[in-house]
């Protein structure tokens, strides 16, 4: 590991009424971490030369095991540090996926999400996804671009307006209406091979109010303006303006976008460790 620590996140009912404990000769837990939300535990580990595998984490209760969790140390990819990132000699083609072209008509509507399938409106699914993507690689790279820059393909599982992706439900799982995250990785590998490299638009200044942090934060200041909605002022130049009043400039950066993206804290140590 490049970095020896490790800070994990751990969420369970009353969690925090139990101790973790860890028997592992490389891995040690440093610190624990308890916030006002008994659902959440902190956990900070130190990975004493630690090789890909797994440990198992024991939560105890008067030193009774009540629950045990396996967590995987995944072995890197080889080279995978030495990815090259995009630069001004790239040229990018920006894809909206949903409305870029529909390889899979059988993800278009998929149970337990909110949103399903309509082309009549035009804040609805139209049922473009990744396959679309991967069907039309070939013209992406007779056209001659290098970069493609996909709007975000993780779960957005919103009532409505939810094709755009912006709104992230699930930051560990591609929108199963796109796809899923061994297709994601066929679409990268694919690009490659094509010489085509791939942006991931991943939104971390916000959340959509489906993300299931929103029914149960892990404190008071996860969310800003202590979870209630205050939109920002959408005001840019604050960025760059040395005269624009710092209520303004506050009020821009911590200010929610829209009522369904709950503006994360990026202050509270804890999320932006988890970011």
């Amino acid at each position: 590991m490049a970095d020896s620590k490790l800070q994990i996140m751990v969420h369970g009912t009353n969690i925090s009424d139990l101790n973790p404990e860890i028997d592992h000769r490389s891995v040690e837990i440093d610190k624990i971490h308890r916030l006002e939300n008994k659902n959440y535990l902190f956990i900070d580990l130190l990975l004493n030369d630690a090789k890909p595998g797994s440990f198992d984490i024991l939560f105890k209760r008067s030193g009774k095991i009540e629950s045990e969790y396996k967590y995987d140390l995944l072995e890197r990819d080889p080279g995978s540090m030495e990815r090259k990132g995009f630069d001004p000699s790239d040229v990018i083609y920006l894809i909206t996926p949903d409305r870029y072209a529909n390889g899979d008509p059988d993800n278009d509507a998929i149970d337990g999400l909110k949103e399903g399938f309509d082309r009549s409106k035009n804040r609805g699914r139209h049922g473009g996804d990744i396959q679309g993507i991967i069907d039309h690689i070939d013209y992406i790279k007779d056209m001659g671009f290098t970069q493609l820059w996909i709007n975000p393909l993780l779960e957005n599982d919103q009532e409505i307006y939810s094709y755009h992706g912006y709104s992230t439900t699930d930051y560990y799982k591609i929108d199963p209406r796109f796809g899923s995250n061994e297709l994601y990785r066929s679409l990268s590998k694919i690009a490659q091979e094509n010489g085509i490299g791939i942006i991931m638009d991943l939104i971390l200044n916000h959340i959509g109010s489906e993300h299931w942090w929103m029914y149960d934060l892990p404190s008071l200041d996860w969310i800003n303006h202590d979870g209630k909605f205050v939109q920002t002022n959408h005001t840019h130049h604050t960025v760059y303006d040395p005269h624009t009043p710092q209520s303004e400039k506050d009020l821009f950066t911590s200010g929610w976008f829209v009522e369904t993206m709950p503006d994360l804290n990026q202050a509270n140590p804890f999320l932006a460790k988890y970011l």
